[in-house]
């Protein structure tokens, strides 16, 4: 009773930022869960990692000792390089936890998606003050980016915690030397033996950053030795399936790696001369930092800044359609967007190297070096990885941006910027809640899946409807627009042996459907005739938001 008592009293003692941060990550962890199970996407990629978790849960497997494949290193799925086992580690253990289905495989990004809030508070808070901080905090509890991929299982979507705890472990080093905790020495081990097994950008990006850190602090007192010697060993247990892996195949993954950064047929590669990429690598940069700050824009980079560049010149092959971009909503955000950017890296380096406060100076300028490198290496792919999604690494540099606006208008103007700061803030919360509110309004309507999208509560409607109507039979043909055969078949099939059936592709090279068979045809079309293509007849039809699925009668 007295620790109740003394609990009541300390709330009542806590600051209004305790109570604004609360309901900051009230706010953001219902965002991140609401309707979790049936607005989750699963796709080919989502399900694919399904079907191996669910065979190691039954037993059917072992635990695997690779990770993901990149689709980028070659084209035979024989010699795809894979990351290391512990994406899917976090999804086994959320899978004895929790239960064998998808949305309890998503569990583990969802948590992390969490986490990184208090996690990012505090990012920003070496930098900024507490209020400055709880208004980039909040802002970024309602990201529409931070929001959409915290709601789905793919490989990447931890990185914006651990990215941000590799950041926060190297600053610890870089301030306090020798005299470092050996918690954040452990720390950056973790988020480096997990980072660098999510994405093979995070591979070469944490390796090389922690090289330069790790030689400065070398060069500066050699007797840190020890905390560094325990972060590798950190990184070489989290690694240890795979190195096991490696030395069981005779380091077969590391030469994929090697040959397929080598070829010349790589699929990353290009004849594009240099000044191109680094052209395409900016344009990319600054569009997805107003979109990631914004949601506004889109998701996968057009070019925007090529197109206008090449127009000046005359140039009638341009990839946009000029009349869009001269819209004025359109060209008014390509303005401002490009001008937030550029300001944005410029105050960047040259604060940098003119930042007075000695803590200050070392976040800025590891900061600058993490994102100098994820440039880089960004070079080669920028103009063929372009979605935003191959930038999540960097997730937080348009936050920073607008965190230096901020402050630096404040310390300016003094108080005559605080209204002017506010309406900012408010205004991105407001585009950020309105594509949120859109998203929810196509997923609540349950007309999301398409061509693009797979959601799991509007499939598993569909497959249901697909095993109710099969009269009793087992193996089930699935025809139809390729299109929707290709984006839905792979989650359809794992949600169908959910159901006690199979599900069988029928595509061109397919065997021809026994006689008698139950037959299924998937598509965005209504059809208003008694045959389907094919000459199948049709018996039932039920449309499923954009999607249609119709029964036809065996012959």
């Amino acid at each position: 009773m007295k620790n109740f008592e003394k609990i009541k009293e300390r709330l009542r003692q806590a600051p209004k930022s305790f109570w604004i941060f609360l309901a900051i990550m009230v706010l953001g962890i219902f965002l991140r869960t609401y309707h979790f199970h049936t607005w989750l996407d699963f796709e080919n990629d989502q399900s694919r990692d399904a079907i191996l978790v669910s065979d190691v849960l039954s037993g059917k497997t072992a635990w695997p000792l690779v990770g993901p494949t990149m689709r980028g290193s070659q084209d035979a799925q024989a010699n795809l390089f894979h990351l290391g086992p512990l994406y899917y580690y976090f999804q086994i253990i959320s899978g004895e936890i929790f239960g064998n289905y998808p949305d309890k495989f998503a569990y583990p990004d969802l948590l992390f998606s969490i986490l990184t809030i208090p996690l990012f508070y505090i990012f920003v808070k070496k930098y900024f003050s507490a209020n400055l901080s709880l208004a980039l905090a909040g802002l970024f509890a309602i990201s529409f980016f931070a929001v959409e991929y915290s709601r789905f299982a793919w490989n990447p979507n931890s990185l914006p915690f651990f990215s941000l705890l590799f950041l926060l472990a190297l600053y610890e080093f870089l301030t306090k030397g020798k005299k470092v905790s050996w918690q954040w020495a452990i720390l950056a081990g973790v988020a480096i033996g997990v980072g660098v097994q999510l994405h093979i950008i995070t591979l070469l990006l944490f390796i090389v950053t922690v090289f330069f850190v790790f030689a400065y602090l070398l060069k500066k007192d050699w007797r840190i030795w020890k905390k560094i010697a325990a972060v590798i060993l950190v990184v070489f247990i989290f690694n240890s399936p795979q190195i096991y892996s490696e030395l069981k195949t005779g380091f077969s993954n590391a030469k994929i790696f090697l040959t397929a950064a080598a070829s010349r047929d790589s699929a990353v590669k290009s004849k594009s001369s240099l000044a191109t990429k680094v052209g395409n690598n900016l344009n990319c940069h600054m569009e997805n930092n107003a979109y990631i700050l914004s949601s506004s824009g889109s998701s996968n980079c057009i070019f925007s800044y090529e197109t206008v560049i090449r127009k000046m010149f005359h140039d009638k092959k341009v990839k946009q359609d000029w009349r869009e971009i001269r819209q004025p909503k359109v060209a008014a955000g390509l303005i401002l967007g490009f001008v937030f950017s550029f300001w944005g890296y410029v105050f960047l380096v040259i604060c940098a190297w003119k930042e007075k406060d000695e803590k200050k100076k070392i976040f800025l300028r590891l900061i600058g070096l993490y994102v100098g490198l994820s440039f880089f290496i960004m070079l080669p792919i920028a103009e063929k990885f372009t979605e935003a999604r191959y930038f999540i690494q960097v997730f937080f540099v348009p936050f920073l941006f607008l965190g230096f606006l901020a402050d630096f208008l404040m310390r300016k103007f003094y108080q005559r910027a605080v209204p002017f700061v506010a309406i900012l803030f408010v205004m991105l919360a407001f585009f950020n809640l309105k594509s949120l509110g859109a998203a929810a309004k196509d997923l609540r309507a349950g007309t999301k899946s398409d061509v693009h999208f797979a959601i799991l509560g509007e499939m598993e409607k569909m497959v249901k409807y697909i095993a109710d109507n099969a009269d009793g039979q087992k193996e089930i043909y699935l025809v139809g627009d390729k299109p929707y055969r290709a984006h839905f078949f792979q989650p359809f099939w794992y949600l169908a042996e959910k159901e006690g059936v199979n599900i069988i592709n029928v595509g061109e090279n397919s065997p021809m459907v026994p006689r008698g068979s139950a037959i299924f045809y998937l598509t965005d079309k209504t059809r208003n005739g008694k045959t389907a293509e094919g000459g199948y007849e049709i018996e039932s039809r039920r449309k499923f938001g954009k999607v249609s699925v119709y029964k036809l009668k065996g012959i």
